[in-house]
C-alpha cells in the first residue's frame, strides 16, 4: 500500500516539474500567442476554433480543427501572436477517462483529425460545447489550462 502511495506522489511531483519546465522554457524562448496546458495525469486531445467574422453566402465562417495531443504537464501553442480575434474557442477530451472540458458554444468536431470551415456540421461530424475565451485587450500572450 505504501509503495503505491509513494509512486503516486512521485508521479504527481514529476508532472508538476514537467509543467513548470515547459512553461519556463516557453518564457525563455519568448514564445507568445494562445497556448493550452494540460495539468491532468492523462494525455488529452484539444480542439480549437475561431469565428473569423466573415461570412460565406450569409453563413458565418467558423474554423475548427483538432486534435492536438497533449501529454500530462505539457503545453502547446495553438495560435501565434498577435492574437487578432476578440475571442478564441477551445475544447478538450480525455479519451481514457471520458472527461471533457467544454463550455457553451456548440461547434463541429470529428473523431479523427479535422479542419472544418463552417458552423454547420456535415455527415460524420458531431457537435461539442467549446469554451469561449474572451481576450479583452490582450493581443500577445494567453494561456488556457486544463485541470483535473
Amino acid at each position: 500500500m505504501k509503495t503505491g502511495l509513494v509512486l503516486t506522489v512521485l508521479a504527481v511531483l514529476c508532472s508538476a516539474t514537467m509543467a513548470v519546465d515547459a512553461s519556463a522554457q516557453q518564457r525563455r524562448l519568448g514564445l507568445q500567442g494562445f497556448q493550452v496546458c494540460n495539468r491532468t495525469a492523462n494525455e488529452i486531445e484539444v480542439a480549437k476554433a475561431v469565428n473569423t467574422g466573415a461570412t460565406d453566402r450569409g453563413q458565418p465562417i467558423v474554423i475548427s480543427e483538432g486534435w492536438y495531443k497533449l501529454p500530462p504537464g505539457a503545453c502547446t501553442m495553438l495560435w501565434p501572436a498577435p492574437l487578432n480575434y476578440l475571442s478564441y474557442l477551445v475544447y478538450a477530451q480525455d479519451k481514457r477517462s471520458g472527461r471533457e472540458w467544454g463550455g457553451t458554444v456548440p461547434l463541429c468536431i470529428s473523431p479523427q483529425a479535422f479542419t472544418i470551415r463552417s458552423d454547420t456540421c456535415g455527415q460524420g461530424y458531431e457537435r461539442r460545447p467549446f469554451t469561449q475565451v474572451n481576450m479583452g485587450n490582450e493581443r500577445n500572450s494567453w494561456t488556457h489550462t486544463f485541470y483535473p
